[in-house]
Formats: structure tokens, sequence, C-alpha cells
């Protein structure tokens, strides 16, 4: 980043880079420092507001904030499954149940269908709605594609069996 000269943009590029390196490798203190210079400079970056909002999501931690960061992505970048898909998974985590089953239907409809996460995140949705047939279809659906979770097998197994 030293070697970045007048240029702000590529300077962004690197800042929003190293926050999802360093939240991939697991320093989220230094990922959220860098997510938070990005937005400083560039408040309107909807990727890094959708990518910051999300990664809080996934740690349960400051979810207000994840909130207010995923609605604001959703208003300048409409109709954009996986940051419809974000928002939703966060009013998950607030136990906003109804809404996030509005987000999740809507992320599906903009592109979400093809997203093991996407249809696994609805297949949650539904189970804790109570609609386990539902939440079965989806964790089915998302079974069949690349991206789900280590721990999707195990929910459909282990839900079969619950009434």
């Amino acid at each position: 980043m030293e070697l970045v000269i007048d240029n702000p943009n590529l300077l962004l590029e690197f800042q929003s880079n190293l926050a999802d390196v360093y939240h991939t490798i697991g320093n989220h203190a230094a990922s959220d420092q860098y997510f938070e210079l990005t937005l400083e400079v560039d408040p309107n970056n909807y990727f890094v507001l959708n990518n910051y909002a999300y990664y809080l999501s996934e740690r349960q931690e400051k979810l207000e904030l994840a909130k207010l960061m995923s609605a604001k992505a959703n208003e300048l970048n409409p109709n954009e499954g996986s940051f419809e898909d974000t928002y939703g998974w966060i009013l998950f985590q607030l136990k906003d149940y109804e809404n996030a089953l509005i987000w999740l239907t809507k992320a599906i409809e903009n592109g979400g269908e093809k997203s093991g996460v996407i249809n696994e995140h609805l297949g949650d949705i539904y189970y804790f709605l109570n609609e386990k047939t539902q939440a079965l279809k989806y964790w089915g659906i998302a079974i069949k594609l690349d991206d789900n979770s280590k721990f999707l097998q195990e929910k459909i197994h282990l839900k079969k069996y619950i009434n």
C-alpha cells in the first residue's frame, strides 16, 4: 500500500482486499479496521458495506451496525441476491424470522437459487419458522451446490427425524 501514490481508488481497493484477507485468516480486529478505513473515504462502497455487514453477521457481532450497512448496500445496489441474502441473514441473527424470510425469498428470486449458501440460509429460516418440510427442501437444494456450510449434512440428517 505504501507504493500507491496519487491513486485513491487503488488504495481503497487494497484496503478492501486486506479487510477480506484478514477476515479469512480470522484476524477480525484488523479486518474491521480496514473495512472502516475504506468506508471513511468511500461510505457508499456497496461491496464493502455488504461484505463487512455479512462478516459481522457471521460472527454475530455489532448486528445493528451490520443491519444499517446492509440496508444501505441494498439501497445503493438493489435487486442483488447476495446483498439481499446478507440483509436477510442479519435479520435471522436478530431473530426476526418473518422479515428474514421476505429478504431470503427476494435473494432466491434475484439469482440466489444457484447459491448453496443462500438456499441453506433460506432452509435455516424455514426451520426456525417451524416449517420443516420447506427447510429440508432448501437444504436439499443447497447440498447439491458447492458453496454450503460444513454443517449442512448434519442439519439434513438430524432434522429428518425431528418432528
